[in-house]
């Protein structure tokens, strides 16, 4: 006997179709499919997590190659602890350096090495291939489109997350 799972229960901001928990799981799964793809990728290529690959890219773009810890946390949505055990790690492996600022010895900055340089380089053309092969080519222009706007909308729902 099949039985309503919302039977007396109700959220007023349910939307009206049906299918908006299949497309959730569906954002979910693809989430965990793509992202479990391009990290196996970086792995076995680069040696890079897709977490390091992220913190790397992001210091990376910044104009300076250098970023204050705490911006680099909010950017990979990562705590201060999360953040100071990923730097670590990357400084072990002389991709990123820790400095200080004269004005601030508090304030710590993550600053691309050379060696991080060519590491996120190489990671680029790993990661740019694989979303290519899982996001571009099963999609026509027009639904990456649509998706863009899809994301910019739902991005400041999350913004107090």
């Amino acid at each position: 006997m099949a039985h309503d799972i919302y039977e007396g229960f109700t959220l007023p901001t349910m939307p009206p179709s049906p299918t908006y928990l299949d497309a959730w799981r569906g954002m979910l799964r693809y989430h965990a499919k793509a992202t479990s793809a391009v990290s196996t990728q970086l792995q076995s290529e680069v040696g890079l997590t897709l977490a390091e690959f992220e913190v790397l890219s992001h210091i990376f773009e910044h104009p300076a190659q250098r970023l204050p810890m705490s911006e680099l946390a909010r950017l990979v949505v990562l705590t201060p602890s999360g953040i100071t055990r990923m730097v670590d790690r990357l400084v072990r492996r002389n991709l990123v350096e820790r400095q200080s600022i004269r004005s601030d010895a508090r304030v710590q900055h993550a600053v691309i090495t050379e060696q991080g340089l060519q590491t996120v380089r190489k990671a680029n053309v790993v990661q740019s291939d694989a979303v290519a092969e899982l996001f571009a080519r099963p999609l026509e222009p027009d639904q990456i489109e649509q998706l863009h706007s899809i994301w910019k909308t739902l991005e400041p729902t999350t913004a107090s997350f």
